[in-house]
């Protein structure tokens, strides 16, 4: 650990520092050590995962990871990177300001091990040095659970126009992965069993041989998913709005990463010659994390999406590799039916104590504010429905035949 900036403090605590992929492979044990005993680790945490996603990132993103040790022995990590972003302060799906700020970005699941009001104070203190230091102007916590200790000391600790207010909570769903796909169809309810069965059988009797599923694990399959997946992302809102599989180096680099590790669990359900629909996936330990699902509508009287959903499933169930399959961000109909477990999780922030950051901070959390409050009166009114699916026929109207996420599984 020599090459890395450490400093000493009082009471046998010390703060490493690392701000290059040399000064992070060198945390590798600690680092490794304080995530394998992290029950609910995540991929985007994992140490390879990091390099790979700052290695395709290298001309705009450096690597910024805090260790804090206690006599020499890693207490608490902190994983994150520096970075100019743009901050999409909006309503809905309209974007009504973009501020530039340079941000140090901690990843999702990325603060790892003991974190008291003690150690949090010394943390704090060192992600502020960002600021004195003019490195950043914005720290970003990506999803924190609502009722973990980070985002409670996250949220009242800074200085109240320093913190981040209003911010929007999602709900992330789980759940279980049975021993076989029987047990999975015996806790549905008469009529969805009989659905998600009738929806299986009708692709069988109607494509027989010609519906087929392609699965990709390996480092040399990951330009081909790629190349299917992004070809029915590509036509969908969602394209326009930022999300979905791109074509691009960053993404391939990222599958290859995960193909490498293992971890890659991708799939396209064909008809014929042409994908209708795919499933990202990660295999992280004993979880299944489903990273991104998509479908093209003009297949969706037959389901594909939720087809696909099911023969996965199943590999899932014969494997025995898993046992829990994580939804990831966001809340949709399909998961409320499936999952077990849910909790609530809500990004935070930590902005700058100088003029602009501050004013940003400001707008920010009126604009959510306002999105918030627009939100409750049109959810009691049961406006927002019609509202969303309004725009998305507008942008739909732009796109003839285009694809969807998450959705009618």
């Amino acid at each position: 650990m020599k090459s890395v900036s450490c400093r000493t403090l009082p009471g046998g605590w010390s703060v490493v520092t690392a701000k290059n992929l040399a000064d992070v492979e060198s945390l590798r044990p600690v680092w490794e050590k304080l995530q394998n005993s992290n029950q609910a680790a995540a991929p985007n945490a994992d140490i390879d995962r990091f390099i790979s996603v700052i290695e395709t990132m290298k001309d705009i993103a450096q690597p910024h990871v805090i260790l804090l040790q206690h006599n020499g022995t890693g207490e608490t990590l902190v994983i994150g990177r520096l970075e100019k972003t743009r901050l999409n302060c909006k309503i809905g799906y309209k974007t009504l300001l973009k501020p530039a700020l340079r941000c140090l970005s901690i990843v999702y699941g990325g603060v790892l091990g003991r974190l008291t009001d003690d150690t949090f104070n010394i943390l704090l203190g060192e992600l502020q040095a960002t600021f004195a230091k003019n490195e950043a102007d914005v720290v970003f916590f990506n999803h924190l659970r609502t009722d973990s200790p980070v985002h409670k000391l996250i949220t009242t600790k800074p200085g109240f126009f320093c913190r981040g207010h209003l911010t929007r909570t999602e709900v992330h769903r789980t759940m279980p992965v049975p021993e076989n796909i029987e047990r999975f169809y015996e806790a549905r309810s008469k009529k969805h069993r009989g659905n998600l069965r009738r929806y299986i059988k009708k692709i069988q009797q109607e494509y027989a041989d010609r519906a087929r599923i392609a699965a990709y694990q390996s480092e040399d399959q990951a330009e081909e998913f790629i190349k299917a997946a992004s070809q029915i992302s590509g036509k969908t809102y969602q394209e326009k709005l930022g999300s979905g599989i791109k074509d691009d180096e960053q993404m391939v680099h990222y599958t290859r990463t995960a193909a490498k590790y293992g971890w890659l669990r991708a799939h396209v359900l064909y008809l014929g010659d042409e994908p209708c629909a795919f499933q990202y996936g990660l295999q992280y330990k004993k979880t299944y994390f489903l990273e991104q699902i998509g479908f093209d509508p003009k297949w969706s009287q037959h389901n594909v999406g939720t087809v696909l959903f099911l023969k996965v499933l199943e590999e899932l169930c014969a494997a025995q590799q898993v046992q829990t399959l994580d939804f990831g961000f966001g809340d949709a109909e399909y998961k409320r039916s499936y999952c077990d477990k849910c909790w609530t999780e809500a990004s935070a922030y930590i902005f700058a104590p100088r003029l602009y950051p501050i004013l940003v901070n400001i707008a920010q959390s009126s604009i959510t504010g306002l999105s918030l409050g627009l939100e409750y009166v049109l959810n009691k009114t049961d406006l927002s429905g019609r509202i969303k699916r309004s725009w998305r026929n507008l942008l739909r109207a732009k796109s003839p035949d285009e694809a969807s996420y998450g959705g009618k599984f």
